[in-house]
């Protein structure tokens, strides 16, 4: 904001060297040819009632009030856009965080596996896009073949079993156990996918935020000693 009307003004310093006056600023207003602009700076103008200084601090607060308007048009329309992008990557990808929760808890061998891939994932620093999004492929690839439940792939209860339809075989309805395990795979399955998008719409710089907090804590140690002994006077 600062910034901002200090190269307003700049423009309002006569050739000469002078101070700015606020003859010069009035007279700069009548010059602007937009008329909606004029009528801002114009009331600008009547509220600091001839004083530079304050007309100086009137462009700064207008400023900031209209970049909080369009930064909160901007996380709003942001927002619808994020959750289309989230729910198109989920349902394409079928990355359901109950059925990966569900899995790695159960599987040791599976966690340790997928931490070591992890911990050597793709880094798209001095990458191109096309390159960054071909390793990242590669990486959701070596993960899905390491056996996390990630795409569309038969669930292993249908693997080589015709009485499996086709929502049993991915996983939509349960293969065994009628309609009413048929209805708790399906709320398990939809709970998964909205968790999924939630994570989403806070967006990258949310998490890695959260976790830089948590890596903090981790590395501030334990809580030190009191110190014994009669208080210093």
């Amino acid at each position: 904001a600062r910034s901002f009307a200090r190269a307003i003004l700049v423009d309002l310093v006569p050739i000469d060297g002078s101070k700015t006056t606020f003859q010069s600023v009035e007279a700069w207003i009548d010059t602007i040819d937009d008329d909606q602009t004029k009528k801002i700076f114009d009331n600008l103008a009547k509220v600091a009632e001839g004083n530079v200084d304050r007309f100086r601090q009137s462009v700064e607060e207008m400023y900031d009030d209209q970049m909080a308007r369009v930064s909160g048009w901007y996380k709003r329309h942001v927002r619808w856009i994020t959750l289309a992008v989230a729910i198109f990557l989920a349902l394409l990808l079928n990355v359901n965080a109950v059925r990966i929760g569900s899995t790695l808890y159960n599987d040791e061998a599976l966690r340790g596996v997928i931490a070591s891939q992890a911990s050597s994932a793709s880094d798209c620093q001095g990458k191109t896009a096309t390159e960054c999004i071909q390793s990242l492929g590669g990486d959701f690839n070596k993960a899905r073949i390491a056996g996390l439940p990630i795409g569309w792939n038969i669930v292993p209860e249908c693997v080589g079993v015709t009485t499996c339809s086709w929502a049993d075989k991915y996983g939509i309805t349960a293969s065994t156990g009628g309609w009413g395990n048929d209805l708790r795979t399906a709320l398990l399955l939809l709970f998964g996918y909205s968790l999924m998008i939630l994570a989403v719409l806070p967006g990258a710089r949310f998490w890695f935020d959260l976790l830089g907090r948590f890596g903090s804590l981790r590395s501030t140690g334990p809580k030190p000693p009191e110190a014994v002994g009669s208080p210093v006077t």
